[in-house]
């Protein structure tokens, strides 16, 4: 039987499949030091090749979030704003750039909203949702929950519309490492896409930039998003100006950049037109 999220374990060698994990990489089949993460192989696959759109599938759809910046960034060619549920985006940023709060917004504003914070307690995100003027953030489900195989299981249990993380490299393998290593980020943002895709819950991943402007962690993480989102502030002004840019988007535009309000309820001031009144 496959294992939920189609994740699982099996053996290079002799391609054994184990739905839990073995407890060593030697696997007790064929005595090889080869059990690794994920589905065997499925050499010789029936794989039919057809015409692009004979396919039966339908058109994406988009939902809006409710978050102006967002929806707008996050638009496809034809115009049509929102984001494609079930899929995996990284939202980048330097500190206190107003990331969690426009995320929080975001999930106050979800149809079932769940926040795994790894960075701040229960006390501290109601502080920042009432500073933010959140009325019904008790709606929003809450864990400080950070290994893996724990916030898998959460996540089947509650079955989300949106999950954050924050952040993303507090995340970790229980089995493997500790937080905050280049390899448990990548790990991390590998199996975050595969939630996303598997079950169809819309994942929000925030992570930090470094003094070079790049995503914490190795150069490939950005790869295991569909969308990448940047906040970036200018702290000269009074009040700060901040900005929210979309650098990729598998499914829309990119290149696609919004000013984020100053009192973080992030209400949509786009016109009909889809531009910022500093745009008109």
């Amino acid at each position: 039987m496959k294992p939920s999220l189609s994740l699982g374990y099996f053996c290079w060698a002799c391609s054994h499949f184990y739905e839990r994990w073995p407890g060593s990489p030697r696997c007790t089949e064929c005595g090889a030091i080869a059990v690794q993460t994920g589905m065997p192989p499925q050499a010789g696959g029936d794989s039919p090749v057809r015409f692009l759109g004979d396919g039966g599938e339908s058109l994406l759809e988009r939902r809006l979030t409710g978050v102006g910046p967002i929806d707008h960034v996050l638009q496809d060619a034809k115009g049509n704003r929102g984001s494609v549920p079930g899929q995996a985006t990284l939202m980048l940023g330097e500190p206190s750039g107003g990331k969690t709060s426009l995320l929080l917004v975001l999930l106050s504003r979800a149809p079932k909203p769940l926040f795994a914070t790894l960075e701040m307690g229960e006390a501290a995100v109601i502080a920042r949702a009432e500073a933010i003027q959140i009325q019904d953030f008790r709606r929003i489900r809450f864990t400080t929950e950070a290994e893996l195989g724990a916030l898998e299981k959460i996540v089947l249990a509650e079955e989300p519309s949106d999950l954050v993380i924050d952040s993303l490299p507090h995340v970790y393998d229980g089995r493997r490492g500790s937080p905050g290593t280049v390899w448990t980020t990548e790990e991390a943002s590998r199996r975050l896409f595969q939630i996303a895709h598997s079950l169809g819950v819309s994942v929000w991943c925030v992570n930090h930039i470094n003094a070079k402007g790049k995503s914490r962690g190795s150069v490939t993480v950005p790869h295991n998003f569909d969308v990448v989102l940047k906040v970036s502030v200018n702290k000269r002004t009074k009040p700060w100006i901040r900005t929210l840019e979309c650098t990729k988007n598998r499914t829309g535009v990119t290149g696609l950049s919004a000013m984020i309000p100053n009192d973080e309820t992030a209400e949509d001031e786009h016109d009909a037109d889809g531009k910022t009144p500093s745009q008109a």
